[in-house]
C-alpha cells in the first residue's frame, strides 16, 4: 500500500474498489473485493433528538468514514439516524453483486430526510448513460415520496470523464421537485485533490474528515426542511 494511504481501516484488497473506477473487469472485480477490513457498513442510532431523524445511502466513498459521519451526524443533533453505505452502489440499475439505493430503500425504515451520497457506480464504473442515471434517479425520488432528499454530487480523477451524467442529473432532479437539493461535492473536491489516496477514488484522513462534515451538513439541511 502506498504510503500515503493513510485511511483507517484501508488494505491493498480495498484499493481494488478505486481500481474498478477505470471501467475494466469493473463486475468481475467487484465481486471479489471484501470490506471485512473496512469500517460496518451500516451505522445507526435509535436516540431521538432536536434535530430530527436522517437516513444517509452511500457508496464506497462513504464507507470507510461511517463512524466519523455517525460522529458528526450527532455533533449535529440528528437522530435517530441510519448510515448505510456500500462498494460500487448505483441507484436503481441492478447488477450481479452490487447494492442500488432502490433495494435499500425498498428493504429499510427510511427516515423522512435523506441523503443520496452515490455516483461512482453509476458514472466510473458501469457507465450508465445521460438517459438511464436520469431515470435512476426520477425512480429513487418517486420511491422516496415527500421526503426531503439531498443530492451530493460527485467527482473523483478516475470517474470524471463521466461524472458530468450523474451531476447533470441531480441539478435535473432539484428542478423538478421541490422536495429535492442538491450539495455541490464535486467542486469542492475537485479544488482538494490531495484528499485522493493514490487509487484516485477513495480518500485519504483528510478527504474522509471533509467528506463526513459535508454530508452532516447536508443531513442537517435535509432535516431542517422536513
Amino acid at each position: 500500500m502506498d504510503a500515503n494511504d493513510d485511511r483507517p481501516g484501508v488494505t491493498r484488497r480495498h484499493l481494488l474498489t478505486g481500481g474498478l473506477l477505470a471501467g475494466t473487469g469493473a463486475l468481475g472485480g467487484l465481486l471479489l473485493v471484501g470490506v471485512e477490513a473496512a469500517e460496518a457498513a451500516s451505522v445507526s442510532d435509535s436516540t431521538k433528538r432536536a434535530n430530527g431523524a436522517v437516513t444517509v445511502i452511500g457508496d464506497s466513498s462513504v464507507l470507510f468514514g461511517l463512524t466519523g459521519l455517525k460522529t458528526e451526524l450527532k455533533k449535529r443533533k440528528l437522530g435517530p439516524f441510519r448510515c448505510d453505505a456500500r462498494p460500487a452502489r448505483t441507484l436503481s440499475v441492478d447488477h450481479s453483486g452490487v447494492s442500488t439505493a432502490m433495494e435499500y430503500i425498498r428493504a429499510n425504515r427510511i427516515y423522512p430526510a435523506v441523503v443520496i451520497a452515490i455516483g461512482g457506480g453509476d458514472t466510473g464504473i458501469f457507465k450508465h448513460t445521460s438517459a438511464q442515471v436520469a431515470a435512476s434517479m426520477g425512480t429513487v425520488i418517486k420511491a422516496l415520496g415527500n421526503r426531503q432528499i439531498g443530492l451530493s454530487t460527485q467527482w473523483s480523477p478516475r470517474a470524471q470523464k463521466y461524472a458530468d451524467r450523474y451531476n447533470a442529473a441531480c441539478f435535473a432532479a432539484a428542478r423538478t421537485h421541490s422536495n429535492v437539493f442538491v450539495s455541490d461535492w464535486a467542486s469542492l473536491v475537485k479544488a482538494n485533490r490531495q484528499w485522493f489516496g493514490s487509487d484516485d477514488a477513495h480518500y485519504k484522513s483528510a478527504g474522509i474528515k471533509a467528506r463526513n462534515a459535508f454530508l452532516a451538513d447536508m443531513a442537517l439541511k435535509a432535516a431542517r426542511r422536513v
